[in-house]
């Protein structure tokens, strides 16, 4: 089955599925990082928003020798996990007074995504872009989604992009706190968590007492966490915390790794790891940057 026969046989089978009223479509849909992907968009009975159901990934799966039944059956059931019970209040968008308590930032890689830019606002900081959002959440559900701001929504709503980031700045740590965790608790976490993990004695990592701590820095939500590098004083505060400067390991959009400069480690061995983990364990629209920085105390900033 090629991937358009693929596409068909998904779209024929939810058609036939899914109980009217609905729309069912498949756009083309460009993510981070220029990564084009083929969206289904499942919209039911006058809802005015529906999740988005990347496509690609699952003929990945098929092309590997997973059953079609499986993959269908996957997709439902992600569908059925994120599908929203209510429409979102257009006017948490459309009226800035209501906006401007929801505009957030981002981190995105400014060379990667020049196309993109010439579309958003954004500021320029060292290789990368700070780019902005609008955090929107759900009535009566746990769920939150995100809409992109356009060079188009200033226009729109009167304002200037020293406004937009001034929002930003304020609203971002207060909707989506900090969150700095030694990494061998977040293994140890992870580890426990594992299907397997209840039948066997919960374990936990013991660090050599040479060997210098490394933390995942984030957000409370994992969502776009690399921002957390903007919050005004946190990386002064966690560089005092830990008496050193620090490597900063961008580990995707959604978290970085801090690394103590009392590691035996050089920038240049940091960056290496950074390339091998792109390469290797990360979608490439997650990727933020393909090298390390560096914090500096005395300077209280990141250097390239």
């Amino acid at each position: 089955m090629t991937y358009e026969e693929f596409k068909f046989a998904i779209m024929d089978r939810l058609q036939a599925e899914i109980k009217d009223p609905k729309s069912i479509s498949i756009q083309p849909v460009t993510r981070n990082n220029g990564c084009k992907l083929d969206g289904l968009i499942i919209m039911e009975g006058g809802r005015n928003i529906a999740p988005t159901i990347y496509l690609d990934p699952f003929f990945e799966e098929y092309q590997s020798g997973e059953c079609f039944s499986v993959l269908y059956d996957k997709i439902i059931s992600a569908y059925r996990q994120n599908r929203p019970e209510n429409d979102i209040n257009v006017r948490c968008f459309t009226d800035y007074e209501i906006a401007k308590e929801r505009i957030a930032f981002k981190l995105i890689h400014r060379q990667r995504n020049e196309e993109l830019l010439k579309k958003i606002p954004f500021i320029p900081y060292l290789d990368l872009a700070i780019v902005f959002y609008c955090l929107i959440e759900f009535q009566s559900e746990p769920t939150s989604g995100t809409i992109l701001i356009h060079n188009s929504h200033l226009d729109y709503w009167h304002i200037s992009l020293q406004d937009l980031f001034e929002n930003a700045q304020k609203n971002t740590p207060r909707m989506l706190r900090q969150s700095l965790r030694d990494i061998q608790d977040v293994i140890t976490d992870l580890t426990n968590q594992l299907p397997s993990a209840s039948a066997i004695p919960k374990v936990s990592f013991v660090r050599e007492q040479s060997e210098p701590s490394m933390y995942i820095l984030s957000n409370c939500e994992n969502l776009y966490g690399a921002g957390c590098l903007l919050y005004q004083g946190l990386l002064a505060r966690y560089a005092k915390q830990m008496d050193s400067d620090f490597y900063i390991l961008p580990s995707s959009v959604h978290e970085v790794i801090l690394v103590p400069t009392s590691s035996d480690k050089d920038l240049q061995k940091m960056s290496e790891m950074v390339e091998s983990v792109n390469s290797s364990a990360l979608l490439p629209e997650e990727i933020l940057s393909d090298h390390a920085y560096y914090y500096s105390r005395e300077q209280d900033e990141i250097i390239m």
